[in-house]
């Protein structure tokens, strides 16, 4: 929809950022298990000609802990710095991380430190997917920029599996 809607039929840009999008998927998976994946920005609006696609990978965190090879371990570092997959890998794809617990059952806050933290971040991604910033672009913040004003669309990649 993203690509061939009518809508974009004169886009020059949508076909490459979704060649790239699914070549950073298959880089990613080259390393660790992705899980889904929370896309947004541009790409997922009726802009025509949107720059890139911004893409939240949720990956599993014990096949990240798993690490063995310094390649995988690059991979994961790359898509985890904002900027290096542009930068280092040519690929008009803004990635972020979001690293995935398998929780048979959540303790109350402050009782399991990785809980914590992995509940703090899916909230914390959950919140910044939902922003508009109200200025222009770089413009500093402005309370107005917190109200939940757009949605992501969650894309499922694999199961999730233990």
């Amino acid at each position: 929809m993203f690509v061939s809607d009518p809508a974009f039929s004169g886009s020059v840009s949508r076909r490459q950022i979704w060649s790239d999008w699914n070549d950073a998927l298959a880089v990613l998976q080259s390393a660790v298990t992705v899980h889904a994946m929370w896309v947004g920005g541009s790409f997922t609006t009726s802009k025509v000609d949107p720059g890139d696609v911004d893409v939240l990978y949720i990956v599993n965190a014990d096949s990240v802990r798993g690490l063995q090879g310094q390649q995988e371990q690059k991979i994961v570092t790359i898509f985890n710095t904002p900027g290096r997959v542009k930068s280092e890998l040519a690929l008009n794809v803004d990635t972020y991380l979001l690293f995935w617990e398998c929780i048979p059952f959540p303790l109350p806050p402050g009782m399991n430190g990785f809980q914590d933290h992995y509940y703090r971040a899916r909230g914390y991604w959950d919140d910044w997917w939902q922003r508009v910033q109200q200025g222009p672009k770089g413009s500093s913040p402005v309370p107005a920029d917190t109200l939940p004003r757009r949605g992501y669309l969650e894309v499922p990649v694999s199961d999730y599996i233990i």
